[in-house]
């Protein structure tokens, strides 16, 4: 089962899918019976069908292509985690280091047996 956080973010992208969507057609809709209606002939100025066709294809393409590639990238972020912890990690080391360098009480109080006092 997959975390909250990962459902949370595709239930969003569903929703933002079906929104795309709904939304587009609607505008086509509206945008053929501007043509159809003459009083709706004052839409016609409106470039209803391309922003309708516009959201309509965001909604099944684009969101298709963020499923597609979800895997991918989260393993290419993975990836770039590690990189960045095994570049970084003798900096942090040597960090630590120094710290207890500086104070000698503090080194004997971490590498000491007795962790109560």
């Amino acid at each position: 089962m997959s975390n909250p956080l990962d459902q949370l973010y595709k239930t969003k992208l569903q929703l933002i899918a079906v929104l795309a969507v709904v939304g587009g057609i609607g505008l086509l809709m509206l945008a053929h019976w501007s043509t159809a209606d003459p009083a709706l002939s004052w839409l016609a100025a409106v470039p209803l069908s391309e922003i309708g066709s516009t959201l309509f294809g965001t909604g099944l393409l684009a969101v298709f292509f963020e499923y597609v590639d979800r895997k991918h990238g989260d393993e290419r972020t993975d990836q770039r985690i590690r990189d960045a912890i095994r570049k970084e990690a003798p900096v942090i080391r040597d960090a630590v280091l120094d710290s207890f360098a500086f104070d000698p009480e503090a080194l004997k109080d971490v590498a000491s047996a007795n962790k109560g006092h």
